[in-house]
């Protein structure tokens, strides 16, 4: 086996690898949305249900806190997702693939998910906070 042979194997190998980090990526964002939603939504049930308990607002406390976290994590994983797509299409150059999988969309479903935490973190906060009175 000569050098470019055991070379391009290894690119071939590297940019597997970038696919399978790209759908385990996209996996993982899908799944922790689904619990976060899930949380989220079994805690406002009880809350809207017993709106006289005496410290029932503190209830919001967990997907508050969820929310931002989750908030950060998207956001990072953007900006840190656009440096793995650009090693990436290294990697696809390198090759001289004409078409490969555009690894865009995680970062546009990052972003939508960011949104969606923010407007949830702020309307937890909200409540949470006594500005709106439900």
């Amino acid at each position: 086996m000569n050098y470019n042979s055991e070379k391009q194997d290894f690119i071939w190998k590297q940019y597997y690898l970038w696919i399978e980090l790209y759908k385990f990526y996209f996996e993982s964002a899908f799944k922790a949305n689904t619990l976060f939603f899930a949380v989220t939504g079994g805690i406002l049930t009880f809350y809207f249900s017993n709106p006289n308990k005496q410290y029932i607002k503190y209830s919001l406390l967990l997907p508050s806190l969820m929310s931002a976290s989750f908030l950060f994590i998207a956001l990072y994983g953007v900006n840190q997702w656009k440096i793995t797509k650009k090693e990436f299409d290294l990697l696809a150059k390198e090759l001289e693939l004409k078409e490969y999988p555009d690894l865009n969309v995680l970062t546009i479903v990052l972003l939508v998910f960011a949104i969606v935490f923010f407007l949830v973190l702020v309307s937890l906060s909200a409540l949470l906070l006594g500005i709106v009175n439900i």
